[in-house]
């Protein structure tokens, strides 16, 4: 409830009030089960509190779905602080002690107003009518009635948003007619008017409420919360005819949506556009060009605390207890979600299954919400269906939600592109954010085990090989200054030795030891160009910093990036548990350490092409030379012991990556095959009108496994 400067313009204080709040009280959609005559307000009433509040003394989200559009919430005090008065050359009401009447006609309770006239009231009445109106007010709030009564809430401008915790103070609450599609905003009223049928635009009434960076609307029926509106760098706010179609309308728009809204009377107009004006400067950081960098819909951060993982072992186990403490809500967003993964890892029961982990927090109340992309099942089986009827399952109370996106659309290429973020929300303080979906294949530790691994893997681009051949001819050497690595482990299953890649599907660069970019988005078309699939990722700029040498120069890193680096050099070069010829990892960038690491990934890629002949491999150039070199006699097969011993060599995981296998093939696929199909239709759908060195770049980067 909004607080005003006391007793300010103060003359003929009752008259405005009394006749907002009749007018409140004659509105056609008050509640009719609410026009029953009403006895004077008292103390002596109950209202039932909810557990949980008198537990935590404040009122969450969940409140709003369990008051069914309530605004005052149960045994919580309001008191009026101050009133706000404005000049009227009306002064036929004027205030005396309170009393309710009942109204001859409709019988709905009505402002008390004098029998006899006062014209104005004097300085010296300021204070003593002032009072009398608040002691008005606060016996009308004790009534439960009262304060349930459509008439109230208008009058006070709450709603069932305006109470509950951590959603910001409401700046301004009201009715407006809603325009229901924004085609006919800024045509001329008079044109609206023929054409207004044909395009199905009818203006609705809504409950809006303006936030500190936000707005949203509530339909007075349902109390059902709408889309939400950011304040972001696009919003902006215009009236006028050209603009909203109408004198008294007002046109609001930002970077997603437009709405356009009609005012009961011009002064109202005023009102909702001084506060929605206000909201630029009240989020200030949302809309300023320098605040929100790389076009971004955030500003920065300062002061922010953040942990750093490297493997799905400790990930999961942080998230596994992180949604343990969830008080309020939930929300999740995975390209693709197991909900029988398990979280923590061994364990003797199914207690840390995901799925079993948000059935009991949604079962203590806290409301779960889940995206997960519907994908198109010809072409990668990710059982989304599946996942969204196991969930929902879960919840007794029906506290869990499933949002399966986007739905089948051609005409709008949605086929094409999907929901890639991987983001673990919890009651909107703790935020997971990288590249790591809660689903199979994405569980490992320290030694990656070669367990739990995913079937399929992501195209390779040819591009990589036709760079780096032109910048040769340039008389560069890409070796010089970039280097390429995967990683590789084996083991013995079944009494036999086995190797494998090792997926890396992480989304990560560490520039300098002082910044680092982690999030969902790969490099490539699908993540980068904007408008495909849509990624989040956090931008990282360390500010604490330690002492630390480049290329044998001291210079200052961050303590976060820089740990983050190192630790992950460790691993890759097996010195994470025992470091022997004490490896120091410090210096990434000196020609000692940085031949040191290209060696061990050479030598790692000769043992394993010896004893297992591993694929892919720059050996094979064309396919026929992939059955050759299959055919080969592969050590493990002819000597074990020797395999074994061979095999002691091999340091951490790393490998050199072979960006020449299949270098001398077309990669596209069989036109027949699944694959094949998607590449196929892409190419007749999307890019029918591109260029043909943008069709040949964009068809290649088609990963099925993101």
């Amino acid at each position: 409830m909004t607080t005003h400067n006391k007793f300010g313009f103060f003359i003929a204080p009752a008259h405005d009030i009394a006749e907002r709040t009749q007018q409140s009280i004659d509105n056609d959609n008050a509640d009719q089960e609410d026009t029953e005559y009403l006895p004077y307000p008292d103390d002596n009433f109950e209202e039932i509190v909810d557990d949980r509040f008198q537990r935590n003394d404040k009122f969450t989200i969940e409140h709003i779905y369990r008051r069914t559009g309530q605004a005052f919430v149960p045994n919580v005090p309001v008191d009026v602080k101050s009133i706000v008065a404005e000049f009227s050359n009306d002064c036929s009401a004027a205030l005396i002690y309170p009393h309710l009447t009942q109204d001859e006609n409709n019988e709905y309770p009505f402002f008390p107003k004098r029998n006899h006239q006062e014209g104005l009231v004097n300085d010296s009445n300021i204070e003593e009518y002032s009072n009398i109106l608040v002691d008005y007010l606060n016996k009308v709030l004790k009534h439960p009635k009262f304060r349930a009564h459509p008439a109230m809430r208008e009058f006070f401008e709450v709603s069932c948003l305006s109470f509950i915790h951590g959603l910001s103070v409401s700046r301004k609450e009201g009715h407006l007619l809603k325009q229901s599609d924004d085609r006919c905003s800024g045509q001329h009223t008079l044109f609206s008017s023929f054409f207004c049928d044909s395009c199905e635009c009818h203006h609705g009434l809504k409950w809006f409420v303006i936030k500190d960076s936000y707005i949203v609307n509530i339909r007075p029926d349902t109390h059902e919360v709408r889309f939400p509106m950011l304040v972001d760098r696009g919003f902006q706010v215009l009236t006028g005819i050209d603009n909203a179609g109408s004198d008294d309308g007002i046109k609001v728009s930002n970077l997603q949506q437009t709405f356009v809204g009609r005012c009961p009377t011009a002064r109202d107009r005023d009102k909702w556009i001084e506060n929605l004006s206000n909201l630029t400067e009240q989020a200030k950081d949302f809309v300023s060009a320098t605040g929100c960098r790389f076009n971004s819909y955030v500003p920065i951060r300062e002061n922010q605390l953040a942990y750093w993982f490297i493997n799905g072992k400790s990930y999961m186990q942080a998230v596994a207890k992180a949604l343990l403490t969830a008080k309020e809500e939930v929300f999740i967003t995975d390209w693709w979600l197991s909900p029988e993964v398990m979280l923590i890892r061994p364990t003797d029961d199914e207690t840390f299954r995901l799925d079993n982990i948000l059935g009991r927090i949604a079962d203590a109340g806290v409301r779960v919400y889940v995206m997960i992309y519907k994908e198109i099942p010809y072409a990668v089986s990710l059982n989304s269906l599946y996942t969204e009827k196991k969930l929902l399952s879960k919840s007794t109370k029906g506290f869990i939600k499933v949002i399966r996106h986007p739905d089948l659309n051609i005409k709008d290429r949605v086929i094409l592109w999907s929901h890639h973020e991987k983001m673990v929300i919890i009651d909107q303080k703790i935020a997971f954010v990288g590249g790591i979906d809660l689903c199979y294949g994405r569980w490992d530790d320290e030694y990656m085990r070669l367990v739990d691994l995913g079937d399929e893997n992501d195209t390779t681009l040819k591009s990589s090989s036709e760079i780096a051949a032109e910048n040769v001819a340039s008389g560069i050497t890409p070796s010089d200054y970039i280097s390429c690595f995967g990683m590789r482990n084996h083991d013995i299953l079944m009494g036999r030795l086995v190797t494998e890649i090792i997926y890396v599907h992480s989304k990560l660069m560490i520039i300098d030891d002082r910044m680092a970019i982690c999030g969902s988005a790969n490099i490539n078309d699908r993540s980068l160009v904007g408008n495909r699939d849509s990624e989040f990722c956090i931008v990282i700029d360390d500010v604490e910093e330690e002492d630390s040498q480049f290329n044998g120069q001291p210079v200052r890193v961050g303590k976060f990036c820089s740990s983050w680096r190192k630790k992950i050099f460790e691993m890759l070069l097996g010195i994470q548990f025992e470091n022997p010829n004490n490896i120091d990892v410090t210096d990434p960038v000196s020609d000692e350490f940085y031949c040191y690491f290209q060696n061990v990934a050479k030598q790692n890629t000769l043992i394993y092409e010896e004893v297992f002949a591993t694929m892919p491999t720059d050996h094979a150039r064309t396919f026929a030379q992939v059955t050759a070199y299959n055919d080969m006699a592969k050590l493990k097969d002819t000597d074990p012991i020797e395999a074994q011993e061979k095999l002691k060599g091999i340091q951490g995981f790393v490998v050199e990556y072979p960006l020449y296998f299949l270098d001398e093939e077309n990669y596209l696929p069989d036109w027949t095959s699944r694959e094949g199909k998607i590449v196929r239709f892409i190419i007749h759908n999307d890019f029918g009108q591109s260029s043909s060195d943008d069709c040949h770049d964009n068809v290649l980067i088609m990963p099925i496994n993101r």
